[in-house]
């Protein structure tokens, strides 16, 4: 009898602590968007890619917009070319996300590892004159059910 009041006092104790301490516990979600390119290396094209860019931003403005490139090939080029100082200073207009871009995975790496816990993965391309869905690799869904874990 006795161990059977131990215990209900010891549950309805560990309960209210439960409780009141979960009642100041809020979760806040960072959100970040990566936009999955193959990339470029003639800079006039880039400014294409930039002003997808610059849409994502002035659309979300609260959410950091990151690029990725998915072309080993290119990626190598605008390394080699963030190591040339001449390049660098006759092409002030490339950015420096530009001149080091990393992978998708690199990427979201980097966003998860300072915080950002839904990221969007979004490939601006058309096909079939339809817009490609951005697919969402993590965080908590929404109202209608976007940001579910799913398969890419």
């Amino acid at each position: 009898m006795k161990l059977r009041s131990l215990f209900l006092i010891m549950l309805l104790f560990c309960s209210a602590t439960t409780v009141l301490a979960s009642e100041g516990w809020k979760v806040k979600h960072k959100n970040a968007i990566v936009l999955a390119m193959f990339g470029t290396t003639v800079e006039p094209a880039l400014q294409g890619l930039l002003n997808i860019r610059t849409k994502m931003m002035e659309k979300y403005p609260e959410t950091p917009v990151k690029i990725a490139f998915t072309s080993n090939i290119i990626r190598k080029k605008w390394q080699g070319r963030a190591e040339d100082p001449a390049y660098s200073k006759a092409h002030p207009e490339i950015p420096e996300e530009v001149l080091h871009v990393k992978t998708v995975l690199a990427t979201i790496a980097d966003l998860q590892n300072i915080g950002y816990d839904t990221i969007v993965l979004q490939p601006p391309y058309r096909y079939g004159g339809r817009i490609s869905r951005p697919r969402y690799l993590c965080g908590q869904p929404d109202a209608h059910g976007h940001g579910k874990k799913e398969k890419i």
